[in-house]
């Protein structure tokens, strides 16, 4: 089996997959094509693509010609070769990929994020779908959709098309900070992304206000910068909840501020994925999700269930709902010596879970299904 990715940019959230692909038995040929290493929007959030490109055994066309491009397609024509092209509605370049494909022998799936429902309804994504998209879905295999979600949306456009859900994924490629995790008596929540209406921080804030006896009990450090961040700081003030605002910080500090805190809590209006609950949750982190969050996928459907709270990895909440939000928190204050003691297991199911090499057999293994 041969595999070339379609891509806008390289991704440390989806490398570690791709890499571990380029190693499989079944597979003897990786590319990897996109007009960009990096684009900007992700270096002012600390990442460095480049870090994800020393494996050589995944070729890397970066800003291709349309000659070249041409080329080896025309190369794997007829051969067992999957074209996958992630993100064709938002990506225009990867789109333009996608049409010149059509005309040569070779599979194509097809990587996306669900609708973003948050902004326009689903009957809205439809009409575009068949108005641009329709005349393509006969020339597709797979698709992979971040999450479970919509899953029977997509499998809905067409019964022949073999509809998956996927997710993305960290590997941990150095030793993990030496940082000192929580010993004292206060539950630390800790919150990493954008500033802006969509991550919906505010709601965080407002559950934390909503707990008697907080003080002393809980906090909550945010990391990352964006348009609401002076105003959440008001917000947090007026509202009396311990928050630590610490702008924007580089990949590897990021690391040291989740290794000392207890729960990540991303609590999004919408999130196509959320790969920091990855990350989170292969350093040991517990996790609390809005029901509006691709990775939810992980906590409702792919972890370990038991213990003393249902679930080894996380808890979902209703999107936007402060009360339900508060009550979550609550679960995890009365628990915080359970979560700190089972560090090492959701540290472990990470690693056979949702490592590069995990997603990667999976990915093989649906292909061939």
């Amino acid at each position: 089996m041969k595999l070339i990715f379609f891509n806008l940019c390289v991704s440390p959230h989806q490398m570690p997959y791709i890499n571990a692909l380029s190693h499989h038995e079944d597979v003897e040929y990786v590319a990897f094509v996109a007009p960009y290493i990096d684009i900007d929007e992700r270096v002012d959030m600390g990442w460095n693509a480049a870090d994800n490109m020393t494996d050589n055994r995944v070729h890397f066309l970066i800003d291709p010609s349309d000659d070249r491009v041409e080329e080896l397609l025309k190369t794997h024509e007829g051969t067992d070769t999957h074209c996958v092209f992630a993100g064709i509605n938002a990506f225009k370049q990867v789109a333009r990929w996608l049409h010149m494909s059509l005309g040569y022998n070779v599979k194509r799936d097809v990587m996306t994020e669900p609708p973003m429902i948050y902004e326009k309804p689903l009957w809205m994504h439809g009409i575009r779908f068949a108005l641009r998209d329709w005349i393509l879905t006969r020339h597709i295999d797979n698709v992979f959709v971040t999450g479970d979600r919509f899953v029977k949306y997509y499998k809905a456009w067409n019964r022949r098309w073999k509809v998956w859900p996927f997710m993305y994924c960290t590997d941990l490629k150095t030793q993990l900070p030496e940082a000192e995790r929580p010993k004292d008596d206060k539950l630390h929540l800790i919150y990493v992304g954008e500033l802006c209406h969509r991550k919906n921080v505010k709601v965080l804030i407002k559950a934390l206000s909503l707990i008697k006896g907080r003080e002393g009990r809980v906090s909550l450090d945010v990391i990352g910068h964006g348009r609401d961040r002076w105003t959440l700081e008001d917000y947090a003030r007026e509202k009396r909840v311990d928050v630590k605002f610490h702008g924007s910080q580089p990949m590897n500090k990021v690391a040291d501020y989740m290794m000392k805190a207890d729960v990540l809590v991303l609590p999004s209006r919408h999130d196509g994925w959320g790969a920091v609950v990855n990350e989170a949750l292969s350093m040991g982190l517990f996790v609390i999700c809005s029901d509006h969050v691709g990775a939810r996928y992980l906590i409702n459907k792919l972890a370990i269930w038991g213990g003393e709270l249902g679930n080894y990895c996380g808890l979902p909440f209703r999107s936007d709902d402060a009360e339900d939000l508060k009550n979550r928190i609550e679960i995890c204050m009365g628990k915080k010596n359970y979560i700190r003691a089972t560090v090492e297991e959701r540290m472990k199911w990470s690693e056979s879970t949702i490592s590069g090499r995990a997603v990667a057999e999976y990915f093989i293994e649906k292909l061939k299904g």
